[in-house]
Protein backbone atom coordinates (compact mmCIF):
# COMPACT_ATOMS: atom_id res chain seq x y z
CA UNK A 1 0.00 0.00 0.00
CA UNK A 2 2.39 2.93 -1.03
CA UNK A 3 2.37 6.12 0.89
CA UNK A 4 3.90 9.86 0.33
CA UNK A 5 6.99 10.51 2.12
CA UNK A 6 7.81 14.15 2.58
CA UNK A 7 10.20 16.91 4.79
CA UNK A 8 8.61 18.18 7.85
CA UNK A 9 5.00 19.62 6.82
CA UNK A 10 4.91 23.84 6.71
CA UNK A 11 2.06 25.23 7.42
CA UNK A 12 1.16 28.21 5.27
CA UNK A 13 -2.17 29.88 5.65
CA UNK A 14 -3.47 26.84 7.08
CA UNK A 15 -2.43 25.13 4.18
CA UNK A 16 0.10 22.08 4.24
CA UNK A 17 2.71 22.16 1.15
CA UNK A 18 3.38 18.85 0.00
CA UNK A 19 5.07 19.38 -3.04
CA UNK A 20 8.24 17.51 -1.64
CA UNK A 21 6.33 14.35 -0.72
CA UNK A 22 7.57 11.32 -3.17
CA UNK A 23 5.52 8.55 -3.40
CA UNK A 24 7.31 4.73 -2.22
CA UNK A 25 5.67 1.50 -1.23
CA UNK A 26 5.10 0.77 2.13
CA UNK A 27 4.47 -2.33 4.53
CA UNK A 28 2.06 -1.69 7.39
CA UNK A 29 3.48 -3.36 10.27
CA UNK A 30 1.71 -3.57 13.41
CA UNK A 31 5.07 -5.07 15.49
CA UNK A 32 7.08 -2.17 14.64
CA UNK A 33 6.51 0.43 17.45
CA UNK A 34 7.63 3.34 14.84
CA UNK A 35 8.14 3.92 11.21
CA UNK A 36 11.12 2.92 9.47
CA UNK A 37 13.03 4.08 6.28
CA UNK A 38 15.36 2.99 3.64
CA UNK A 39 18.44 5.16 2.78
CA UNK A 40 16.96 5.71 -0.90
CA UNK A 41 14.11 7.51 0.82
CA UNK A 42 16.97 9.54 2.83
CA UNK A 43 18.46 10.03 -0.30
CA UNK A 44 15.89 11.33 -2.24
CA UNK A 45 14.52 13.86 -0.20
CA UNK A 46 17.97 14.88 0.60
CA UNK A 47 16.68 14.34 4.19
CA UNK A 48 19.32 15.03 7.62
CA UNK A 49 19.42 13.32 10.64
CA UNK A 50 17.91 14.33 13.51
CA UNK A 51 19.71 11.81 16.08
CA UNK A 52 19.98 8.36 16.77
CA UNK A 53 18.49 5.18 18.92
CA UNK A 54 18.40 1.64 19.19
CA UNK A 55 16.06 -0.83 17.37
CA UNK A 56 15.59 -4.04 18.28
CA UNK A 57 15.18 -6.28 15.06
CA UNK A 58 14.31 -10.37 15.05
CA UNK A 59 18.11 -11.13 15.64
CA UNK A 60 20.14 -7.94 17.12
CA UNK A 61 20.11 -4.41 18.03
CA UNK A 62 21.56 -1.80 15.92
CA UNK A 63 21.93 2.00 16.27
CA UNK A 64 20.08 3.72 13.78
CA UNK A 65 19.88 7.38 12.69
CA UNK A 66 16.59 9.32 13.40
CA UNK A 67 14.65 11.70 10.56
CA UNK A 68 11.58 14.15 10.84
CA UNK A 69 8.81 13.29 8.18
CA UNK A 70 5.58 13.61 6.74
CA UNK A 71 3.81 10.80 5.93
CA UNK A 72 0.53 11.32 3.44
CA UNK A 73 -2.13 8.46 2.29
CA UNK A 74 -2.04 7.97 -1.52
CA UNK A 75 -3.40 8.80 -3.64
CA UNK A 76 -5.43 10.79 -1.37
CA UNK A 77 -2.06 13.31 -1.46
CA UNK A 78 -3.44 15.61 0.91
CA UNK A 79 -4.16 13.39 3.93
CA UNK A 80 -1.89 14.16 6.15
CA UNK A 81 -1.68 11.08 7.90
CA UNK A 82 1.47 12.03 10.17
CA UNK A 83 3.19 15.34 10.37
CA UNK A 84 6.59 15.88 11.72
CA UNK A 85 6.95 12.48 13.09
CA UNK A 86 10.24 10.99 13.92
CA UNK A 87 11.54 7.63 11.55
CA UNK A 88 14.37 5.38 12.29
CA UNK A 89 16.33 4.94 8.98
CA UNK A 90 18.08 1.71 8.50
CA UNK A 91 15.80 -0.43 6.71
CA UNK A 92 16.79 -3.11 4.39
CA UNK A 93 15.33 -5.09 2.16
CA UNK A 94 12.85 -4.50 -1.20
CA UNK A 95 10.84 -2.26 1.02
CA UNK A 96 11.63 2.07 1.23
CA UNK A 97 8.75 2.57 3.99
CA UNK A 98 7.73 1.09 6.87
CA UNK A 99 4.37 1.97 8.68
CA UNK A 100 4.93 1.15 12.23
CA UNK A 101 2.26 1.57 15.37
CA UNK A 102 2.73 5.34 15.53
CA UNK A 103 1.11 5.59 12.57
CA UNK A 104 -1.06 3.27 12.56
CA UNK A 105 -3.09 4.20 15.65
CA UNK A 106 -3.78 7.55 14.24
CA UNK A 107 -6.23 6.09 12.60
CA UNK A 108 -8.69 2.78 11.76
CA UNK A 109 -6.64 -0.49 10.68
CA UNK A 110 -8.48 -3.06 9.09
CA UNK A 111 -7.55 -6.71 7.67
CA UNK A 112 -10.88 -8.66 6.16
CA UNK A 113 -10.59 -12.32 5.04
CA UNK A 114 -13.45 -13.33 3.23
CA UNK A 115 -14.47 -15.48 0.15
CA UNK A 116 -10.28 -16.40 -0.29
CA UNK A 117 -9.34 -12.61 -0.76
CA UNK A 118 -7.50 -10.84 1.82
CA UNK A 119 -8.47 -7.08 2.04
CA UNK A 120 -6.33 -4.24 4.14
CA UNK A 121 -8.05 -0.86 4.85
CA UNK A 122 -6.74 1.94 6.54
CA UNK A 123 -9.55 4.80 6.98
CA UNK A 124 -7.77 8.14 8.34
CA UNK A 125 -8.95 10.26 10.44
CA UNK A 126 -10.18 7.28 12.81
CA UNK A 127 -13.72 6.50 12.76
CA UNK A 128 -15.71 8.58 15.92
CA UNK A 129 -17.59 5.29 16.95
CA UNK A 130 -15.31 2.05 17.57
CA UNK A 131 -16.00 -0.98 15.08
CA UNK A 132 -16.49 -4.30 17.17
CA UNK A 133 -17.24 -7.64 14.85
CA UNK A 134 -18.60 -9.67 17.73
CA UNK A 135 -21.83 -9.27 16.91
CA UNK A 136 -21.43 -10.29 13.64
CA UNK A 137 -19.24 -12.96 14.22
CA UNK A 138 -21.86 -14.48 16.94
CA UNK A 139 -24.16 -14.10 14.35
CA UNK A 140 -22.56 -15.97 11.73
CA UNK A 141 -21.64 -18.63 14.10
CA UNK A 142 -25.41 -19.05 15.06
CA UNK A 143 -26.13 -19.38 11.31
CA UNK A 144 -23.63 -22.00 10.26
CA UNK A 145 -24.55 -24.73 13.32
CA UNK A 146 -28.02 -24.09 12.41
CA UNK A 147 -27.07 -25.26 9.01
CA UNK A 148 -25.05 -27.99 10.58
CA UNK A 149 -28.03 -28.72 12.67
CA UNK A 150 -30.05 -29.06 9.73
CA UNK A 151 -27.95 -31.47 8.13
CA UNK A 152 -27.82 -33.96 11.18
Amino acid sequence: MPVKIGLPAALTDNKLKIDNAVKFDAVWDTGATIGAISQKVVDILGLKPTGATFVQGVHSQNKVNTYTVSVYLYPLEKELVAQNIEVTGGLFGDVDVLIGMDIIQQGDFFIANGNGKTVVSFCYPSLTHAINLAEQSELANKIILENLNKNV
